[in-house]
C-alpha cells in the first residue's frame, strides 16, 4: 500500500480482530509487521539496477503478517486465516485508494503470485532468463518449493 497512517492503523486493526479466529488454537498469534519503503530507496534502487520488481516509485508501507501457533494439528487452520486477513486489507487499500499490486518475494504466502505481479515486461524478461539459463526447466518444474516464472 501507499504511505497512509489512516489506512496503516486500520489494517492493523483487522489483525486485532482476527485474532478472534484463533480461539482454540493453543498459542495462536497474528502479528502485522509493517516495512516502510521510501521513494528515496525506490529510485536508488532503479538508478543502480534498475526495476526488474516493478516497484512504482512512489512512498509504500510493506506489510508482513506473521501467524504462530503451536500444535501440528491446527496446520490447516492456518492458511484461511492467513487469506482472509490478507484479504481484508487488500479490500482495505483498495478502498482507499493506496493498494499496490506488488508483493515482496520475502513476504508472500504460497498462494499468492509473485512474479505477476511484477508487471508484464518484468515477467517476460524473467521468463527469457530462465530458459536461457535452465532450457529444461530443472528449477521451474523439479525443484520443489518457492515461486516459479512460468
Amino acid at each position: 500500500m501507499y504511505l497512509d497512517s489512516t489506512t496503516y492503523v486500520d489494517a492493523a486493526q483487522i489483525c486485532q480482530n482476527q485474532t478472534t479466529r484463533l480461539q482454540g488454537i493453543m498459542n495462536g498469534t497474528i502479528v502485522l509487521l509493517p516495512q516502510p519503503i521510501s521513494e528515496s530507496m525506490i529510485a536508488v534502487a532503479s538508478s543502480t539496477g534498475g526495476n526488474p520488481m516493478g516497484i512504482t516509485p512512489r512512498g509504500q508501507m510493506w506489510f508482513s503478517l506473521n501467524i504462530g501457533w503451536a500444535l501440528p494439528s491446527d496446520d490447516p487452520k492456518i492458511p484461511p486465516i492467513l487469506a482472509e486477513t490478507t484479504a481484508l486489507i487488500e479490500d482495505l487499500t483498495k478502498r482507499r485508494g493506496v493498494y499496490d499490486r506488488f508483493t515482496f518475494l520475502n513476504d508472500a504466502s504460497s498462494t499468492q503470485s509473485v512474479f505477476q505481479n511484477y508487471g508484464e515486461m518484468n515477467l517476460e524478461k524473467l521468463q527469457r532468463v530462465a530458459k536461457k539459463y535452465d532450457p529444461t526447466g530443472i528449477f521451474q518444474k523439479q525443484v520443489p518449493g518457492g515461486f516459479k516464472v512460468f
